[in-house]
């Protein structure tokens, strides 16, 4: 940042643009300003009308556009956009106000000039001209302002890639409409990367049975969402993982002989890579997969596959190595990819020394790195706060190039655990701009039934540690972000979501494995659990947090000017959250024989019954708002199991 004091408006920017020089005076926003673009250029054309919509969405005057680089612009409000090099009206206005692109800028860079009179945006490429006006439209005027700051901006990003994951494979199969309106909203805070973790997710023409019970992405759709994107500057990378994985793919009648072995969860999830069948099969799935998409980049993953050599393919592992079956099984996939034009992505976690040092196992290590070949990206993950990270040096060192994927938190819960996501995106992304990373990723996977919804401003803040190293702080930059994404005014509501990503505080006693203990607090049937007086405690002070951030949300919703309809997530979150603790507290009372206990109980039973119900019923509509139907039936269920055993418990105390 430089020049004079930044006013608090460029200080609300997601993400903040790396140098900003204050100017005197405001561009007046009114009726009648022209967008002059390089004629005929259909992409520059494409930001601008953006804008023109998000002008409209304000309720403010929309520009006219114009492609004619001979437009006389003196006396008139002007914006002139594109690259100088083919625009040459916008050269010149560069010249008189001596900008220019500079070298460090690159693909993504762009400038903004806003002086009293014209506004002036520039960059190398379509994408940079876009990101140029996504900043603009965060400077648009709000509610009671007439125009824009005077403002010098240079920006662009040390990273190449910069995106999110989504997870279509675990019940939450997104619309394709509402797959174009996150492309849409990750683009406004310059993310250009949109993995889709597809699995069995995806109609295979091949094998067009495999999934035929579930909701699938079919090739016509992959292509036209494929296509959205890439106005957007957005490239989607398909991710169809193994050997790990893979149990919808192998509870398929027609291939479950491939499975590792039939006895235990982890080896129905992995194919036998030493079946004769195995790789025709994979081979024909990643033509299939990868011919629907044009990003010259596909990921592989390859996590959590320990339980390879532990059934059918054990006497292979034990005569070659588990991890030579492994390196084999990736080099195969990887020459199946490089002829389709695509370059592996693989996960990071059988290398990455100590990685599962927590549950005593051993991965393959740096041996069995050594092995692979150097066009492959490494993904290293790690969804927590991260202290140190040796494994980046490691692999600068091999050659290889990497992604970081830090995550949104947001699985085997109810909630997103926000506040875990913030510390492990401000502790581990900065380490791709250190280690000069080709990117960072933030991933959802959104099982059960997190609601992707309420991760918005999670991925605002994150957009920032992606574009810049020097990011601001966490608890600054989380209440702007938040208000970015809902409007002014709005950013009271970081403390609803902090507060409800915060579950493990108040139940942490309940937690079992890696699940979250919202799920089990809510959905678990009605059996008595008496409580600790710590435990008391802690139900009480969550009823009173509950209350401070209901108190928080209500702010934010008066206020929201963008974003409404997401606050209704937030809101059904919090409802349920009120239910969970009622529950909670119903099991300990049914632990309870004291005549007091049963009448406090009685009476909140009833209330609880009603509450289910009708949570359930607007789960279910929120649903239905942007996603396929088939993926709730498993979330049906868990409502029907919990209403039934409340009904049971209350038919037995008539």
């Amino acid at each position: 940042m430089t020049g004079k004091k930044i006013s608090p408006r460029i200080a609300r920017l997601v993400p903040l643009p790396r140098e900003v020089k204050a100017l005197k005076g405001n561009f007046a926003w009114q009726k009648g300003i022209r967008v002059i673009l390089e004629k005929g250029n259909v992409r520059d054309a494409f930001a601008a009308e953006i804008l023109l919509k998000a002008c409209k969405d304000r309720g403010i005057a929309a520009p006219k556009i114009y492609d004619k680089t001979d437009l006389k612009t003196p006396g008139k409000p002007t914006i002139i956009a594109g690259d100088p090099c083919r625009h040459f009206l916008l050269l010149e206005a560069m010249k008189k106000n001596g900008i220019e692109i500079s070298q460090e800028m690159g693909d993504d860079g762009y400038i903004l000039h806003i002086s009293p009179s014209q506004i002036l945006i520039a960059g190398n490429t379509a994408a940079g001209i876009y990101y140029g006006f996504q900043t603009l439209i965060q400077l648009l005027p709000e509610k009671g302002e007439t125009g824009i700051p005077c403002v010098s901006i240079r920006d662009w990003s040390s990273l190449r890639h910069r995106g999110i994951s989504m997870d279509f494979a675990r019940g939450q199969f997104p619309t394709p409409e509402y797959v174009k309106k996150i492309i849409g909203e990750m683009a406004h805070y310059k993310l250009n990367m949109l993995v889709l973790y597809l699995e069995n997710a995806f109609l295979f023409p091949s094998h067009p049975n495999l999934g035929k019970n579930r909701d699938r992405l079919t090739p016509e759709e992959a292509k036209d969402l494929d296509a959205f994107a890439k106005k957007h500057h957005v490239m989607l990378i398909p991710c169809l993982d193994s050997p790990a994985h893979m149990e919808r793919f192998l509870a398929e009648p027609e291939i479950s002989h491939l499975a590792e072995g039939t006895e235990l969860d982890y080896l129905r999830s992995l194919i036998n890579v030493t079946h004769p069948e195995t790789y025709p099969l994979l081979q024909e799935l990643y033509t299939d997969m990868a011919k629907a998409f044009s990003a010259p980049l596909f990921l592989i993953a390859g996590d959590e596959v320990l339980a390879l050599g532990k059934g059918k393919s054990k006497k292979e592992a034990d005569k070659y190595g588990a991890d030579n079956l492994y390196i084999r099984h990736i080099k195969i996939l990887r020459e199946i990819l490089l002829d389709l034009g695509k370059r592996s992505i693989v996960a990071g976690d059988p290398f990455e020394p100590g990685f599962f040092k927590a549950f005593g196992i051993d991965n393959y290590g740096l041996k069995a790195l050594y092995k692979l070949p150097r066009d492959i990206i490494i993904i290293p993950w790690h969804y927590n706060r991260v202290e140190k990270f040796e494994f980046g040096e490691q692999l600068n060192n091999l050659g290889f190039d990497m992604h970081l994927w830090a995550s949104f938190c947001d699985y085997n819960g109810i909630f997103p655990e926000t506040g875990t996501a913030l510390d492990n995106i401000s502790s581990y992304v900065p380490y791709a701009h250190r280690l000069n990373a080709l990117g960072a990723l933030c991933s959802g996977w959104g099982d059960r039934n997190t609601f992707r919804e309420t991760n918005w401003p999670t991925c605002a803040f994150f957009s920032e540690y992606a574009w810049r190293q020097d990011a601001r702080e966490k608890g600054k930059l989380f209440p702007i972000a938040a208000e970015r994404f809902f409007g002014p005014g709005t950013a009271a509501i970081e403390k609803a979501h902090l507060f409800l990503g915060n579950i493990h505080h108040y139940f942490g006693w309940s937690i079992m494995g890696l699940d979250s203990p919202g799920f089990r607090m809510f959905y678990n049937p009605m059996e008595p659990r008496e409580l600790t007086e710590e435990q008391l405690g802690l139900l009480s002070e969550f009823r009173r947090d509950a209350k401070a951030a209901r108190k928080s949300f209500e702010i934010a919703r008066k206020n929201a000017s963008r974003h409404r309809d997401f606050l209704e997530f937030v809101e059904f979150s919090l409802d349920q959250f009120d239910v969970m603790g009622d529950l909670v507290e119903c099991r300990h009372l049914m632990a309870k024989k004291d005549p007091k206990s049963q009448k406090r109980f009685k009476a909140l039973i009833k209330n609880v019954s009603e509450s289910v119900t009708s949570l359930h019923k607007r789960y279910q509509k929120l649903w239905h708002r942007s996603r396929r139907p088939k993926g709730l039936e498993p979330n049906n269920g868990n409502f029907e199991k919990l209403i039934e055993s409340i009904r049971k418990i209350m038919n037995d105390k008539k």
